[in-house]
């Protein structure tokens, strides 16, 4: 397919889905102000809000990365590599759930964390044209900070009172210098917009933090997972638009050819559809966990194969040039 003929990701609308965080923060404030924080009760993790999140957005956005794979030319070409990775995530899940439930949730928070953060900071230096020391100082410590963070929250039983303390005072020190070496690596970009996603980003991480602090969890949750999964759907849409456009390529979409649905419905469609469905084959919340842990680190492993700089994936999907 020509470059003439790919559909292109627009800067300007990676940079809007950060908007969710000045509404998020616009969103606390009326409800700390006017209402007496009548939301803070369905904050917590544990409330109604997080599962149906997940349901509706982390889920589908595994399906839908999976998806991309339903296709000859990709199998055949990612065969050796996801092959044998896929089997041994498989049995090295198995094995630790067996060994320590537990062990697995932390490593998932970790790897999530890493995941997400890694693909908005590969985001930036992508639009910002620029890379360096500042960079990878600038990521490590979002990473390091936010899986701190989440551990002490979903895992305190992990953890001494005097580890906590520790803990949450290098947390605090990561925030700190997320915006400190923001603030520099934001001086060495090449572009505008791509000052301004640094910047969004480094938001993002210390908003989500302040969350944690007044208490509103699935907000601090929210404003990771709803950039990260919104950007991903977003590749997913655009690739699999230019990759099917001609000659439907992927044999499971061929299955709504006639139908003539635009891939910008169909891909989020069908993947929830199919999220749902899998949701509801699995009764045991913990046994739903286990799964969701499982496919996560599996999609983790398949997105660092797809999406390197010489796969067949990028061949379909470009960011306009700004």
């Amino acid at each position: 397919m020509s470059p003439a003929h790919l559909s292109h990701i627009s800067p300007r609308w990676l940079l809007g889905i950060y908007l969710c965080i000045p509404g998020l923060l616009l969103w606390w404030l009326i409800d700390t102000v006017f209402f007496n924080e009548q939301l803070l009760p369905y904050m917590g993790l544990g409330a109604g809000l997080l599962p149906l999140y997940l349901l509706i957005f982390e889920l589908p956005h595994i399906v839908a990365s999976l998806l991309t794979l339903a296709d000859k030319t990709y199998i055949h070409f990612y065969k050796k590599t996801i092959g044998l990775g896929i089997p041994l995530i498989i049995v090295v899940a198995i094995c630790l759930f067996y060994i320590s439930p537990l062990t697995v949730f932390v490593l998932y928070i970790a790897t999530t964390t890493y995941h997400a953060i890694r693909q908005q900071t590969g985001i930036a230096s992508m639009l910002a044209r620029a890379k360096g020391l500042w960079f990878h100082l600038w990521s490590g410590v979002m990473i390091t900070g936010t899986a701190l963070a989440w551990a002490l929250i979903i895992t305190p039983q992990l953890f001494t009172a005097d580890m906590i303390t520790f803990c949450s005072v290098v947390v605090f020190c990561c925030m700190g210098a997320s915006i400190v070496t923001g603030w520099m690596y934001g001086r060495t970009a090449m572009t505008q917009v791509g000052r301004w996603y640094i910047c969004s980003t480094t938001a993002m991480i210390v908003t989500a933090y302040f969350f944690i602090r007044v208490e509103y969890m699935f907000f601090a949750f929210f404003a990771l997972r709803f950039v990260h999964d919104v950007t991903a759907f977003t590749f997913y849409i655009v690739h699999d638009s230019n990759r099917n456009a001609i000659t439907f390529q992927n044999s499971f979409y061929k299955l709504f050819k006639k139908s003539n649905v635009p891939f910008l419905i169909l891909v989020p469609g069908v993947s929830i559809s199919l999220a749902l469905l899998l949701r509801s084959s699995v009764g045991d919340t913990v046994q739903a966990l286990a799964v969701l842990a499982t496919l996560g680190f599996i999609h983790y492993f398949i997105e660092g194969v797809i999406w390197k700089r010489d796969s067949m994936h990028r061949q379909y999907v470009s960011v306009r040039k700004v």
